[in-house]
């Protein structure tokens, strides 16, 4: 940026460098001394819109005099010499679409404020369908009356107690056009209302959490409660060695990793003269579109990657086991990791996790602590009360107290799930759902059965057996 004014010479000798570009420079910006500009618009969870982020990437260019080419300098043609080159992380048909719609969104002519102008020059009709035209005695009138029913404020702005009024259908007209009281209340709704628009609050109709007492007190409940609020803690003993090597054999047999494709699409958009055209999505025009890809991704000195240091945090394994387990993979499984590391890494974890819980099924116990669950649970959080497991706490869905003499008296912690097929169970959630099998059985003695329906009628089933 140093120097920058000598870009404005065209004398190639006195500056060589023929343009700059602004890039991602959507929060800050300069006039350009060129008519070359590029911006690279990223995926977030920001509420920046893209309307926004285009206003901000585009900066108006100067010529050799260092005088800005807008409209007035070039008048129709100032949009054939300032073009931003915007590149998004979206598909073109995707990008297009959400500006087009934006911009039709905030294309209109609808005032914001009630001036005496808004009722200058306008057609009014009474009841019987007489007309007038309202002129400017007639309009301070209204705006005076406006003012002292205190129905807009100093801005202009229109206040509470004039929705409340026509709501209750008392709004009050000025004398000389109360006769045309219709029209004149449908040019003061033209104006724009933000309370149209505004969202709900949706916290002020939160659900206050109550407990009843009646049926906490009930001696089937306490009976269940007593036999389901002793705390735990599982004791994991496998051989390492054994989950390598499954590990291993996992990564080599289903670890594939997508190369980058990658799909170029330009276009431009030209001056729109409608809404319409905005709205229907003719404003922009494609021009080209080509594939690509690149068969190797170098992993660029400027991105550090640390593999087995995001394998370690993902799998909670030693960093000796997890480079025990990149050393045994193939080389051609290994060298995916430079075609796309991020996939690379997030694929490798899953599938060493999915051994991980393998190896937890056949080898976890549990033991009963001396500790229990206090009744606070179920009012100050309820999430508090969890099996806890190698893959992460687990919170069954239900418990169940079943009447004596009407059906088999069990207690039933049952957990709902969409589908019984343990092959579309992941096996994370399948580990999850063996261990609190096997944490009921430590705590109640068989006496408190857990198991996994998809319905009331498999529950019902499963119980009358």
């Amino acid at each position: 940026m140093k120097n920058k004014e000598l870009l404005l010479d065209r004398d190639p000798k006195r500056s060589p460098v023929r343009f700059i570009f602004s890039h991602s420079a959507l929060r800050e910006g300069w006039d350009n001394p060129n008519v070359f500009q590029i911006c690279t618009l990223k995926q977030s969870g920001s509420d920046i819109r893209k309307r926004q982020e285009v206003d901000r990437g585009l900066r108006l260019c100067v010529n050799q005099d260092g005088e800005r080419q807008d409209a007035n300098a070039l008048g129709n043609d100032v949009h054939n010499v300032n073009i931003l080159t915007v590149i998004a992380s979206e598909s073109y048909d995707s990008f297009a679409k959400g500006l087009q719609s934006e911009i039709a969104e905030n294309v209109a002519d609808r005032p914001r404020t009630i001036t005496a102008d808004l009722f200058v020059g306008k057609v009014i009709n009474d009841l019987d369908g007489h007309e007038q035209v309202v002129d400017r005695d007639a309009a301070y009138a209204i705006m005076y009356d406006l003012t002292i029913n205190r129905y807009i404020d100093k801005k202009g702005v229109l206040t509470d107690k004039y929705y409340e009024d026509k709501f209750n259908g008392i709004l009050q007209i000025a004398e000389e056009v109360n006769n045309f009281a219709a029209s004149i209340v449908e040019l003061i709704d033209s104006v724009y209302n933000p309370r149209a628009v505004q969202p709900e609050n949706a916290r002020g109709n939160n659900v206050e959490l109550k407990v009843n007492e009646e049926k906490f007190a009930m001696p089937e409940f306490q009976a269940l409660w007593s036999k389901i609020n002793v705390k735990s803690i599982y004791i994991v003993d496998f051989d390492i060695d054994e989950l390598i090597r499954n590990a291993i054999a996992s990564l080599d047999a289903k670890l594939i990793v997508a190369k980058i494709f990658f799909k170029i699409e330009s276009g431009a958009m030209e001056e729109s003269k409608s809404k319409e055209a905005l709205e229907c999505g003719a404003a922009f025009t494609k021009e080209t579109s080509a594939y690509g890809t690149q068969t190797r991704i170098p992993v660029n000195s400027s991105v550090k990657y640390d593999l087995v240091g995001k394998l370690v945090e993902e799998t909670k394994l030693t960093r000796k086991d997890v480079i025990a387990i990149l050393r045994g993979i193939k080389k051609t499984v290994f060298n995916q990791f430079k075609d796309n590391p991020e996939e690379f890494i997030i694929k490798a974890a899953a599938l060493i996790n999915e051994e991980k819980a393998a190896a937890i099924i056949k080898h976890i116990t549990y033991a009963v602590l001396d500790k229990y669950y206090s009744m606070k649970v179920f009012t100050d959080l309820p999430n508090g009360f969890y099996i806890s497991t190698p893959v992460g706490n687990y919170n069954p869905d239900w418990a169940i107290a079943f009447y004596k003499g009407k059906v088999k008296h069990i207690y039933f912690a049952a957990e709902t799930k969409g589908s019984m097929s343990s092959m579309q169970l992941r096996s994370i959630e399948e580990s999850k759902i063996h261990c609190a099998r096997e944490d009921f059985k430590a705590i109640s003695s068989d006496s408190v059965v857990f198991d996994v329906v998809d319905s009331y009628q498999s529950l019902f089933d499963m119980v009358m057996r």
